[in-house]
């Protein structure tokens, strides 16, 4: 095979291997941000943190929230349930960052897929 359609092919596959891994990253990080409460769903996003922080400045102890599938959760701690969602957050994000990172440096499909060492060529 050329040399330079070798390289192609070598280069497409890396691409794919690339993209492949960065979905499942992403996939991972999508249901690790999913708490379950009370009978209920809830993707963690910002702006739950958020609005349920503004619950708990409110004063409010106890609220009925909507989860993901807008079915109505009793939430009888709002301060443990922002604490949890918060540190939740936050731990998946800082996986995906520390992945995502360790991603970036692999420059073969062999690193991508952890068949080599130290990521080395």
């Amino acid at each position: 095979m050329d040399e330079r359609l070798q390289n192609a092919y070598n280069f497409s596959n890396y691409r794919l291997t690339l993209d492949a891994t960065i979905k499942v990253n992403k996939l991972a990080l999508k249901n690790q941000l999913i708490y379950s409460k009370a009978g209920g769903s809830f993707v963690i996003t910002p702006e739950l943190i958020s609005f349920v922080y503004n619950l708990e400045q409110m004063g409010k102890t106890s609220v009925v929230l909507l989860d993901h599938k807008e079915n109505p959760v009793r939430i009888e701690d709002v301060k443990e349930f922002r604490e949890t969602i918060s540190d939740q957050y936050f731990s998946a994000l800082n996986e995906y960052y520390v992945k995502t990172v360790e991603l970036r440096k692999q420059r073969s499909v062999k690193a991508i897929v952890g068949d080599e060492d130290n990521g080395a060529n």
